[in-house]
């Protein structure tokens, strides 16, 4: 019996029982401190995710709640610690074809069919009828049929049904903006038909399921290959096209990623490939680190206000620079930012001078928070002559004694610091030296060797 899509996670309110169908992303067993075993179900369609829980007979429902599959569920919602979730009372398994796939798949939150017909004018705006002709043929072919479903990515970017349009969309129109800017410099046909076709393999690399994985297609081959593969395919069915043509593009698709590391069997040796590298490597990241720094700020709570947790894929921390700009003060007359609150945003300590004096500037006396010292103040004390230096130094020819380094206003203002921190911070114990005799010499000399 088909399962129609009535209610969405979107939709369940707290303390409300429910019959939801929905997808299982994972499903694991742990158990409470008394030693009871439960299920920890990790729930989505199309709208959001949420996290179920199974407290009774989790043995027998997890053969259920298989990762992959859509699931009958009973149950009721409840909030813990801010966050919704669903208590599990019964599971019943939907089978393949008695839902619609794409109610259980995040979604572009635009429109498939309205990015789709801007990208067929953005391709019947090419000059060269050969790239024109075999674009639009790639993307409109009844084997192509998933292009417009399909996602860029399984995780990272555009990871949702339509992401692989609108992230090509994107991708055009960037190339159309690159290729104006730079005029004859560049092929714009060639650039455009790249950008349009670069992640063409995809349709082939993931699967339709709600769940999406990589095929066997996807795994052994990946989109690079298949991609340059399936538009020579596509170029034999138009009569006589241009094999120099064909091996550009073909270079473009291969070559997209931009080294080895990344995917790419080539890297690129022409100008447009250069450009479709940097412009698909740039709206990638963009979005998909915009994506998650929304994820993140204001969820984690031991995180700085406007800052991400770890990102592990891409080993940084992320700042939302609005978050960030909203905290700076403002004068209500003015845009002037007032310099006296500047500690709330940056810590006061923050070296924001050199170390020590410059010649030909003022000296600057660190050691006191009221910063540089004028010429009528007091000059640093220096300590008493006659008591023992705490400091041992080579001593350079022209220099005998601390002393005589100490007539040195330069010298002296680095050295002052080092020496009140070992006497107030660092005071050294005093111990007798000990006298070595004759016999004890040559076993205490062995020791530096």
């Amino acid at each position: 019996m088909f399962v129609e899509k009535v209610i969405f996670v979107k939709d369940l309110v707290d303390g409300a029982e429910v019959t939801i169908p929905l997808l299982v992303k994972s499903c694991n067993t742990y158990k409470t401190k008394s030693g009871f075993p439960y299920l920890h179900v990790e729930l989505m369609d199309s709208s959001d995710k949420i996290v179920g829980k199974v407290w009774d007979d989790s043995e027998n429902q997890a053969r259920k709640l298989v990762k992959g599959s859509v699931v009958l569920l009973h149950g009721h919602v409840t909030n813990y610690r801010g966050e919704r979730q669903l208590t599990i009372k019964t599971a019943v398994p939907v089978a393949s074809g008695n839902y619609d796939p794409s109610d259980y798949r995040p979604k572009s939150d635009k429109n498939a069919s309205a990015m789709f017909q801007e990208l067929l004018a953005l391709i019947d705006s090419m000059e060269d009828q050969d790239f024109r002709n075999l674009t639009r043929l790639a993307i409109t072919h009844p084997r192509s049929s998933f292009f417009t479903l399909a996602p860029a990515a399984k995780h990272f970017h555009h990871a949702y049904a339509s992401g692989l349009l609108e992230h090509t969309l994107s991708v055009a129109k960037l190339a159309k903006l690159v290729s104006l800017h730079y005029g004859e410099l560049l092929n714009a046909s060639l650039l455009l038909a790249g950008a349009v076709l670069h992640d063409i393999g995809k349709i082939f690399e993931f699967t339709k399921d709600p769940d999406t994985d990589y095929t066997t297609l996807g795994r052994l081959w990946g989109h690079l290959s298949y991609g340059a593969m399936y538009i020579t395919e596509l170029s034999r069915e138009l009569p006589n096209f241009p094999q120099e043509k064909l091996l550009l593009l073909q270079h473009m698709l291969l070559s997209h990623h931009g080294e080895a590391k990344m995917g790419s069997p080539i890297t690129p040796k022409i100008l447009e490939a250069i450009v479709l590298h940097f412009l698909d490597d740039l709206d990638g990241k963009l979005f998909g680190v915009s994506a998650f720094i929304e994820s993140e700020v204001g969820k984690n709570p031991n995180s700085q206000p406007g800052w991400t947790g770890y990102n592990k894929l891409l080993d940084s921390f992320y700042l939302k620079t609005p978050d960030f700009l909203s905290q700076m003060p403002h004068n209500t007359e003015g845009n002037d930012f007032q310099e006296q609150n500047l500690s709330d945003v940056i810590p006061t300590d923050f070296p924001l001078e050199p170390p020590f004096g410059i010649e030909g500037e003022q000296e600057i006396d660190y050691r006191s928070s009221s910063g540089p010292q004028s010429s009528s103040q007091q000059e640093p004390e220096i300590p008493n002559k006659e008591e023992e230096p705490i400091l041992s130094i080579n001593e350079p020819k022209g220099a005998s004694t601390l002393k005589d380094f100490e007539e040195d206003s330069t010298i002296e203002t680095i050295l002052q610091p080092i020496k009140e921190n070992a006497e107030e911070q660092r005071p050294i114990k005093k111990t007798p030296a000990k006298v070595i005799t004759e016999d004890e010499a040559p076993n205490n000399l062995n020791r530096l060797f």
